[in-house]
Formats: structure tokens, C-alpha cells, sequence
């Protein structure tokens, strides 16, 4: 797949019907967020929403989407603590603030036809570095990733996160399938211009 054919840009709210669409196709209906959810994250941070879209017709094949929280969840703090902070179908404005250090990365997926392409390291890496030039100031990013996604997992650490805390079963299970635990995992971002910008 050529990667010329894509580009990451800014979500807007025409583009959340494809948003849907990708949900449903990219996860487990357990798992799924709903409408209401992608809209408030997008009329709350925007900078934080972007998708890559197909160059030739503007359609967005993948999404990425962040939250900015003033703080992170501390581990020592146990994994029912953490297990609230990040609870699907949270309502963003809980832990939302305008100039929070903290980009919490809650949802991505990319077009099923287009997986095992290199296509999601380019959404994943572009859109991060979409987000934080429109978001300046943050200085760390989280995620959560189920355990069993080795293949999300392998781009994460290759992009410099690393595992912290593990939740056990904190996503839900399919028909008749067991939860799945769920891996923290954290980058701090060094702006090595800091001095110079100040």
C-alpha cells in the first residue's frame, strides 16, 4: 500500500459517520464507544481528534483520538483506581483540562482492509505528532492496549512506549469469551527546545 495515498489530518464532525463505521469494523461490540462519546471528545479537544484520510477521496480509513488530563492515573494507587480512570464510555470532560501535561490516547483503529500494511505506524506516529503541534505543552502520553494485540503492542514499544501496570479483565469479553486484561503504557516527550522557547 502506498503510503503517498494517505494523509493525517484533523477529524471534523462530518467525518464521524466513517468514525462510526471504522468502530464497528476495527472492535468487538463490548468494546465499541459510542457516537455521543466521539462527539463530545471532539467538541471538547479537537486537537486531540485526527484521522487518516485517503488522499484521492478525502474518506478517512483510520482515526486516532486523545483526551488532555492535568495528571495521570497512578499505579500505586491499584488497578481498580486506574481501572475508573480509563472505563470505556467515560465522559471526557471528567478529567479534561486546556493545559494538561497529559495526552491520554483512548481509542485508534485503522481500516481492517488496510492492517499488515505499515499503515497503522502512520496513523499512529503522524497523528501523535499532529496532535501534539496542535497541543502544545504535553509533555507525557498513555494508552492502554489489550494484552493480547501483539501487533498494536510491537508498534507502541517501537515508537518509545513502554509497559507499566497490567489491569486484569478489564476489557470485556466477546460471546461466551473471558475479559482480557489491559496494559498501561507510557512516553515522556522531551522538548529539547524548552529553554529556548521560555
Amino acid at each position: 500500500m502506498d503510503r503517498d495515498s494517505f494523509r493525517v489530518d484533523a477529524a471534523r464532525e462530518a467525518d464521524l459517520p466513517a468514525i462510526m463505521e471504522l468502530e464497528e469494523r476495527g472492535f468487538d461490540a463490548a468494546i465499541r464507544e459510542a457516537e455521543s462519546v466521539f462527539r463530545a471528545k471532539l467538541a471538547l479537544f479537537p486537537e486531540g481528534f485526527v484521522v487518516m484520510r485517503e488522499a484521492s477521496t478525502g474518506l478517512a480509513r483510520g482515526y486516532l483520538c486523545a483526551e488532555r488530563w492535568a495528571e495521570a492515573p497512578k499505579p500505586e494507587e491499584g488497578p481498580e483506581a486506574l481501572a475508573a480512570a480509563f472505563r470505556l464510555g467515560h465522559d471526557p470532560a471528567e478529567r479534561h483540562n486546556p493545559s494538561g501535561r497529559v495526552a491520554y490516547l483512548a481509542s485508534m483503529t485503522l481500516d481492517p482492509a488496510l492492517r499488515g500494511t505499515g499503515l497503522g505506524a502512520l496513523l499512529f506516529d503522524g497523528g501523535r505528532g499532529l496532535v501534539l503541534r496542535r497541543a502544545p505543552g504535553i509533555e507525557r502520553e498513555l494508552l492502554l492496549v489489550n494484552e493480547s494485540w501483539a501487533a498494536a503492542r510491537r508498534i507502541y514499544a517501537r515508537s518509545g512506549f513502554a509497559e507499566g501496570a497490567r489491569l486484569p479483565g478489564f476489557f470485556p469479553g466477546g460471546k461466551g469469551e473471558a475479559s482480557q486484561g489491559a496494559i498501561l503504557m507510557e512516553r515522556m516527550i522531551v522538548f529539547s527546545d524548552r529553554n529556548a522557547a521560555s
